[in-house]
């Protein structure tokens, strides 16, 4: 039987997790990513022996495989780092996710008492019957009330997407709260251990995560290379310009330094922008996709990487700033995550800023 043949477009976690699989099966896969280092968003650069990712991406899960195969591709630098976080809330540093008792204390009275009865309310109405949650909003609400979701959850979210939590999905305050349980918030109030039955170990709030001490971009590294050695292909600084049917079969066409290739395969993966791949598509798109996918919004992330010639600025792992009137979204020290990511006697700053951009891929 003929060896299958796969193309996957688009080196990063998504595009190698799947390359990597399938080279397991025995499949032949070719990943084209545009960029000259594999990863995409968990890259990891380096300047002046400083290590800087390309943004907070640490790992975790409930999954004991998908731990298994994290550790055994990152190997010696896979490390396991307890998360320390704050977020500033009222002018004032609480813990995050904020404890119950530190959003009393830290809380303004006039927003503090109305806030108590929603919550109380909130939690009585879902004994009863849950309301639906269709909006980022909705579902924040449903669980704390209007006002702790607007001061707790909304703001930093808005911040972040720079569109209103009602416009936002549910399946993101889902994804990025988690598996929130809101009787052990309760009890947590009169029994601060019971705290930790909060989140599961999988949500992004665990207290815990799973870390390369050389930088996340290891990680991709590592799958790029067990791609390479089960006979696959990762062809990197590769800018698709046309995707082709021929027949049973695409033609993907590319410049690589200035010179022309094609890869032939019955059968395609894509993980590149969305609005990319259809520039690359030469067969007419539908209209209705092609309307749906230039109404798709993206969002431009920049991160502003500072050297510090100092050993240490604090313990945290990374602090929220959902302040309007401040720029960054969060500011994290890599140190805190792992000493090989500075020079000795030195620490560094990375901020996150979110911005509306025209991206055009």
């Amino acid at each position: 039987m003929k060896k299958k043949k796969v193309i996957i477009l688009g080196g990063g976690i998504a595009g190698l997790t799947t390359a990597w699989r399938l080279a397991e099966l025995g499949i032949s896969v070719t990943v084209v990513e545009r960029d000259k280092i594999v990863g995409g968003l968990s890259k990891t650069v380096s300047h002046k022996n400083f290590l800087f990712d390309y943004s907070a991406h640490r790992f975790n899960s409930d999954n004991q495989e998908v731990i298994r195969r994290f550790k055994q591709l990152v190997g010696k630098h896979c490390i396991y780092k307890k998360k320390i976080t704050y977020i500033r809330h009222w002018g004032k540093y609480m813990s995050y996710p904020p404890k119950v008792w530190e959003v009393v204390r830290a809380m303004p009275k006039r927003i503090l008492i109305p806030a108590t009865f929603e919550f109380i309310g909130t939690f009585i109405k879902n004994l009863i019957k849950e309301t639906p949650k269709k909006s980022f909003a909705d579902w924040t609400r449903g669980y704390f009330g209007k006002t702790l979701s607007h001061h707790l959850n909304e703001k930093y979210a808005e911040k972040i997407w720079k569109r209103p939590a009602d416009q936002l999905s549910s399946d993101w305050a889902a994804t990025r709260i988690g598996s929130f349980k809101l009787f052990d918030f309760i009890l947590a109030l009169f029994f601060p251990d019971r705290y930790k039955k909060v989140y599961s170990k999988s949500d992004p709030d665990t207290e815990w995560f799973y870390y390369s001490d050389i930088g996340i971009g290891y990680f991709p590294q590592r799958m790029s290379e067990e791609i390479e050695k089960l006979g696959g292909k990762v062809i990197t600084g590769a800018n698709v310009t046309s995707i082709n049917k021929e027949k049973l079969s695409y033609v993907i066409s590319y410049t690589k330094d200035n010179v022309s290739f094609t890869e032939k395969s019955p059968t395609i993966v894509s993980s590149i922008p969305l609005n990319v791949l259809c520039r690359c598509l030469v067969s007419k798109v539908p209209e209705r996709v092609e309307k749906a996918v230039k109404r798709l919004e993206y969002l431009t992330v920049l991160v502003v990487n500072i050297l510090l010639n100092k050993p240490k600025v604090n313990d945290a792992s990374w602090i929220y700033y959902p302040e309007e009137n401040l720029l960054f979204n969060y500011v994290l020290e890599y140190k805190n995550w792992s000493r090989k990511m500075v020079p000795p006697g030195k620490t560094s700053l990375s901020a996150n800023v979110t911005c509306d951009m025209e991206y055009d891929g």
